[in-house]
């Protein structure tokens, strides 16, 4: 009795209680560069992406993408980071993963799928996750709210930018309304500053828009 009492006594002070009984998925990281396109399909719709040359293309239209508003979906396909296990029961309900409610994300690289994941609901706090890797059929915890950056319309992620020009290359405008107009040009005039006492005479470039009529 006294040998079991002193083993049950070094168990409870040597156990680790933060001890992990399972394994996190070894995600290895692929390249955005090697994807060639990317397939999301879920509740409010399926979205089509591929890429071509150095653009990306949305749907069966072609229509361009905003790159900018691509970028976090890339950061997620390039690796999710996965914090915890959350479930192995294949009870998937309660992590908003049944078929009518998960987002489906597939990306291909010549032709091959690299990259697979099912898309659930968030955490109470929305600052996780919950996700199935590939063919696991367990559920895991993923950083950030991942479903917001996915849950998008195909209209929502097109560039919409019909012109674009950088406004220092701008030199001149003109507004017109009926018969009236005005012009205006970019003026640029070197005005030299007064020498002080810490100070010597520089000159200066400064610019101005002007009316034809020198104002």
């Amino acid at each position: 009795l006294a040998v079991l009492i002193i083993a049950l006594v070094l168990y409870l002070i040597i156990r680790d209680k933060d001890r992990t009984n399972y394994e996190l998925p070894d995600i290895r990281r692929i390249s955005v560069s090697d994807i060639s396109e990317i397939e999301i399909s879920g509740p409010i719709g399926d979205i089509y992406i591929k890429k071509k040359g150095y653009k990306w293309l949305i749907g069966p239209k072609g229509f361009p993408a905003d790159e900018n508003k691509l970028k976090e979906m890339f950061d997620v396909i390039e690796k999710p980071v996965i914090t915890a296990m959350i479930s192995e029961s294949k009870s998937y309900d309660r992590y908003g993963l049944e078929k009518d409610k998960k987002i489906s994300v597939r990306a291909v690289s010549g032709g091959m799928s690299v990259r697979e994941f099912e898309i659930g609901s968030t955490t109470s706090d929305r600052r996780q996750t919950f996700i199935k890797i590939g063919g696991d059929y367990r559920v895991y915890q993923c950083l950030d709210n991942i479903r917001e950056v996915f849950e998008k319309k195909m209209d929502e992620l097109r560039d919409k930018v019909v012109l674009s020009f950088d406004i220092k290359e701008i030199k001149g405008i003109t507004i017109e309304k009926g018969a009236e107009s005005i012009n205006l040009n970019l003026v640029e005039e070197k005005q030299k500053e007064a020498a002080s006492q810490d100070k010597t005479a520089e000159q200066r470039e400064k610019t101005f828009w002007r009316y034809p009529d020198g104002t």
